[in-house]
């Protein structure tokens, strides 16, 4: 067909509680069994086929039942909100996977605010900072479903786990109120990145920009 497909009410169901979670999508479709790509499908109820040209996705009740686990969507939710009572009656039935929404470390915020630890950098680092946050930022994430933040847990690159062991020694961790909130340090590993990027270059100073890196 030409002309794209309404979302469906599972769709819209899950994808608005996959939107309120801090965990990214890609997690969320992981923890189902499902690729990135299956997982958009499914909540906006279509493909393309070709430019312009669509067609309806209707997902099996077991996928979608692992879906709306994964998101925190409730059997009774499912039923009637999502309009699938095939779903909700295997929800029901058989164990699914823990929903993300419970995982402790769901309630970090990595938002740029007041925190900001370099307001004065200049715009074409704060470019690159900004350009490297969101690749650090679902390290972070996808390491704290499964334990401890350390810097081996979220980072392969060895450099970059000292890093990060560092800076929460240095911070205290990122205990409320105390040390560096996640936003900075987003931000310190990011600038840290750039910093090892221009020196494995030949090109590198110890500092980005005039911005000093502190390990």
């Amino acid at each position: 067909m030409d002309t794209r497909p309404e979302q469906p009410p599972e769709g819209r169901l899950i994808a608005d509680a996959a939107d309120r979670l801090t965990l990214s999508i890609r997690e969320a479709a992981r923890r189902a069994g499902l690729s990135y790509g299956r997982w958009r499908q499914i909540t906006a109820g279509y493909q393309n086929v070709s430019p312009g040209v669509y067609a309806p996705v209707r997902a099996p009740a077991k996928t979608l039942a692992k879906m709306a686990a994964v998101v925190g969507i409730t059997a009774g939710q499912m039923e009637t909100e999502g309009q699938r009572p095939d779903a909700a009656e295997i929800m029901r039935r058989e164990p699914q996977p823990a929903p993300l929404a419970a995982v402790p470390a769901a309630p970090l915020s990595f938002e740029r605010g007041q925190d900001d630890l370099f307001p004065d950098m200049d715009p074409a680092t704060r470019a690159e900072v900004d350009a490297r946050a969101p690749g650090i930022r679902e390290a972070v994430i996808a390491a704290a479903i499964k334990g401890p933040l350390t810097g081996a847990a979220i980072f392969p690159d060895p450099v970059e786990a000292e890093r990060w062991d560092r800076l929460t020694g240095i911070g205290q961790g990122m205990e409320p109120g105390k040390g560096f909130t996640p936003w900075q340090m987003v931000q310190f590993m990011a600038i840290g990145r750039i910093n090892d990027e221009r020196h494995r270059a030949g090109n590198q100073p110890r500092r980005v920009r005039g911005v000093l890196i502190p390990i």
